[in-house]
């Protein structure tokens, strides 16, 4: 599913830093890439990554960002709308992916249900 509008465009932030530093890593490559932006995880958390990938699957969520395109399962989708990507220059730097949204809906999440055990959630 290609996603194009203006709305969804604005689904992943990428600071120009991240871009540049992503393209910089794409170049080393003789292939066309893509940018996947996944979560992992569960009752202790949700985690956000992302990684360099050669195709797209056939149930993917395409955001075209012009010069790179990030792709994201249906399931990641949810957690990754409205994250940002950024690379930090500071220390050993890195890209840092924040969502300011991920962090109340596993919130809601470990409210009720959580199987972790009568502790809570991690």
């Amino acid at each position: 599913m290609m996603v194009s509008n203006s709305e969804l465009e604005k689904t992943v932030e990428l600071t120009e830093t991240a871009l540049e530093k992503i393209q910089e890593v794409m170049k080393q490559y003789d292939e066309e890439l893509y940018l996947r932006l996944f979560v992992q995880g569960g009752c202790c958390g949700i985690q956000m990554g992302m990684a360099l990938d050669r195709q797209i699957r056939e149930d993917d969520i395409i955001v075209d960002k012009g010069i790179l395109k990030v792709v994201i399962d249906p399931m990641s989708f949810q957690y990754v709308q409205g994250s940002k990507v950024d690379y930090m220059t500071e220390g050993d730097g890195g890209f840092v992916i924040t969502n300011a949204n991920l962090s109340q809906m596993e919130d809601a999440a470990c409210g009720t249900g959580c199987s972790c055990g009568s502790g809570g959630c991690c």
